[in-house]
């Protein structure tokens, strides 16, 4: 293992994962998962019930780059797949972040339509 892979696994394992949860609410059009420990939320994840395109996606700052965000995109997915509903897709509205996240999980990406943030792919 490099340095660079050794500062890593200490970075990632710095953050709380064994008190990590969840809790799922809907409303009439969107299901949204909320990510919480110990120390309060942390993030969250909501789709539209419908066709699973993802409406917003997001990391507490603190929490960042430990792979929170595809630790949340899975478990949207698993829960989605076990409650008969539509998984998360991405949407064409992206903002840069966005953007980086969809092509580190890769599927289906659509071509922005929207410019969010003043950035644009186009």
């Amino acid at each position: 293992m490099n340095d660079e892979q050794l500062i890593w696994e200490a970075y990632t394992e710095s953050f709380d994962w064994d008190s990590l949860q969840y809790k799922h609410s809907q409303d009439e059009s969107d299901n949204r998962l909320d990510f919480y420990n110990k120390q309060g939320a942390v993030g969250f994840i909501v789709w539209d019930k419908d066709d699973g395109e993802i409406d917003k996606i997001y990391v507490g700052e603190p929490y960042r780059r430990k792979g929170l965000a595809t630790h949340i995109w899975e478990t949207a997915t698993e829960w989605a797949e076990t409650n008969n509903q539509p998984a998360p897709e991405h949407s064409s509205r992206r903002s840069y972040e966005g953007e980086q996240f969809a092509q580190h999980i890769g599927g289906h990406i659509p071509r922005l339509t929207d410019d969010i943030n003043g950035w644009s792919s186009r």
